[in-house]
């Protein structure tokens, strides 16, 4: 239902530019691709070049490095600048073209309306709307474009420098975002079954504090402390089990860490003595599983 709910209000956002639409994604799009590939995936290949230029001796991959290095720069430094002017255009002319609508019908309020809500609101309200929008524009569609791209191309490259190396380190992130999952699960529970407590606990203590005189007079103190240890022995026991699985969760996310890194380079290393893959294979791998985690 939310996923339904969150594409529905997509759509409507996306409609609010109507012809720009199709060219707003493409520049998008392009402007993720040239940044995610020009200025970070393409670094992981001239390390590899460079670092088996090193380790076996071989001036020409250097040369190779040099020349990875010119062409997706100079590519990012003349198309990145025009798709950026591009984007930035559909969404600024965009955005001008609500505010003048929405000054409008500010216009055309009656008097009465100005006297039941302030001017001030109604302005700082329609200003809030309007920069939020903008926001999603410029930043989360943007980003998520990103991270799409960024991830999925990393993971494609992982594979090409070396299929095996590739599938492992996917695999390993995969399993990883799984078990996070599980985890994650049981401490939103209890995260909010604490929240609840809590809010109980607290309405207590408002109620006793209302009723304070009627309390003493009734005699009724039993009663009330008796509630009372029953919701705090509730409130720690949801405390300790969310603090339980947060360290759990913690604990997942440092052990996972050290063995994607630990581990691919232990089995790269032995395939390099093999003489299966390069070590610049092995370390250019590593550094593109940190890229690929962006999609996870």
């Amino acid at each position: 239902m939310n996923n339904k709910n969150g594409m529905k209000y997509f759509k409507k956002i996306m409609q609010i530019m109507n012809k720009k639409t199709p060219i707003y994604f493409i520049f998008t799009i392009a402007d993720s691709a040239i940044i995610s590939i020009c200025y970070n995936i393409v670094l992981a290949f001239i390390l590899k070049e460079v670092i088996d230029a090193i380790a076996y001796h071989n001036i020409k991959l250097i040369r190779k490095a040099f020349y990875i290095a010119i062409v997706s720069f100079l590519i990012a430094f003349v198309f990145e600048p025009i798709i950026m002017k591009i984007k930035n255009y559909c969404v600024r002319s965009t955005i001008g073209a609500i505010k003048k609508d929405s000054f409008g019908h500010i216009e055309n309020i009656k008097v009465d309306t100005y006297e039941k809500y302030s001017s001030g609101d109604i302005l700082s309200r329609m200003t809030k709307d309007i920069d939020t929008l903008e926001d999603v524009y410029l930043k989360y569609i943007p980003n998520l474009c990103f991270a799409i791209i960024h991830g999925g191309v990393a993971m494609v490259s992982m594979i090409y420098i070396n299929y095996f190396l590739g599938i492992l380190a996917i695999m390993l992130g995969l399993f990883s975002v799984l078990v996070n999952y599980f985890i994650s699960r049981k401490v939103n529970a209890y995260s909010g079954e604490y929240q609840k407590e809590y809010g109980n606990l607290y309405q207590n203590i408002i109620d006793i504090y209302d009723g304070f005189i009627d309390i003493k007079m009734n005699g009724s103190e039993g009663y009330f402390y008796n509630k009372f240890k029953s919701v705090t022995k509730k409130l720690q026991h949801d405390y300790e089990k969310r603090e339980k699985y947060n360290a759990l969760l913690e604990t997942n996310n440092t052990f996972f860490e050290n063995i994607n890194n630990i581990g691919l380079m232990a089995v790269g290393l032995f395939m390099a003595l093999k003489g299966y893959t390069t070590i610049g294979a092995v370390i250019s791998v590593i550094k593109l599983q940190g890229n690929a985690s962006y999609l996870f």
